[in-house]
């Protein structure tokens, strides 16, 4: 916004400042979203590990993983890691230590451009769902 000032010092009126407001917007540079591979929606995970998949995003330099016992994303006291997975091509992360309980898990993947900028959480999270696997013997 800009106001005219007077040579005595007095300024323009608001109203004709405001009438004359222009706003423009600095978009970040953003990276697809990964498409989630396996485990697959619902499978049911035998052994305490599971081996997370997803493809690739062109672009992407690194890739962060939640995985939570919470379809809810914010809920972060239920997440059982949130973990960078590293640079370049990587699409994949193993973890352990999951019990042979019936516990219902789920799991999102972001990727991050070399400016840091993010993407829109994985293909389940923009369609309104999430991923979910559990694990049992």
């Amino acid at each position: 916004m800009v106001w005219a000032y007077a040579a005595d010092g007095s300024l323009s009126a608001w109203s004709g400042v405001s009438a004359n407001v222009r706003y423009f917007i600095n978009s970040p540079v953003y990276v697809g979203a990964p498409a989630l591979v396996s485990p697959a929606n619902g499978e049911a995970l035998a052994g305490g590990s599971a081996a997370f998949d997803w493809d690739p995003v062109e672009g992407a330099v690194d890739y962060r993983l939640i995985v939570s016992t919470s379809y809810r994303i914010l809920d972060t006291a239920k997440y059982k890691i949130n973990v960078s997975v590293g640079s370049g091509d990587i699409t994949e992360y193993e973890d352990t230590g999951y019990p042979a309980s019936g516990t219902q898990y789920y799991w999102w993947v972001w990727a991050y451009n070399a400016d840091g900028n993010l993407s829109a959480w994985s293909e389940v999270s923009l369609n309104g769902g999430t991923s979910a696997l559990q694990a049992r013997t």
